[in-house]
């Protein structure tokens, strides 16, 4: 991996990646999305803890533990780590959200429905948010 990064614009040379293996070194958030393009995978991939089941309880910093789906949806900005409902969370955790959202706003949520969706045409994936009165989950929506 040392020569992966070595290529990019930040090179980790390889007794630094053993530091950020052993828990030595800390990494930061330029290391971890230089480490995830060198493996090609999403940064998430590296942030989630390995388990077992979706309702395996993994450690969360700041948190405590959740269930392996609770952190994962956590880190897709889709679930709070702290409260069960998620609708305003996610529309805060969006990107492009206006500044006031950021902060930990309560927007009334009991009329709307969010939902993330992924296009491809095989190549290249977009991702893209509907917000307002959806169908049922999975039904094909047509080109929004």
């Amino acid at each position: 991996m040392a020569e992966r990064l070595a290529e990019t614009d930040r090179p980790l040379a390889h007794n630094t990646l053993s530091e950020i293996e052993r828990g030595a070194r800390r990494c930061d958030v330029d290391d971890l999305v230089a480490i995830a393009v060198a493996l090609d995978v999403g940064p998430l991939a590296l942030l989630m803890p390995v388990s077992a089941t979706k309702d395996e309880l993994v450690q969360v910093t700041g948190a405590g533990s959740l269930e392996a789906r609770h952190f994962l949806a956590f880190l897709e900005g889709l679930r709070s780590p702290t409260e069960p409902t998620g609708l305003d969370f996610a529309l805060r955790s969006e990107l492009g959200a206006p500044p006031s959202l950021a902060q930990r706003t309560r927007i009334d949520t009991s009329s709307l429905q969010f939902e993330r969706r992924l296009r491809t045409d095989g190549t290249d994936v977009e991702r893209y948010v509907a917000l307002g009165e959806l169908g049922p989950f999975g039904d094909d929506h047509g080109d929004d």
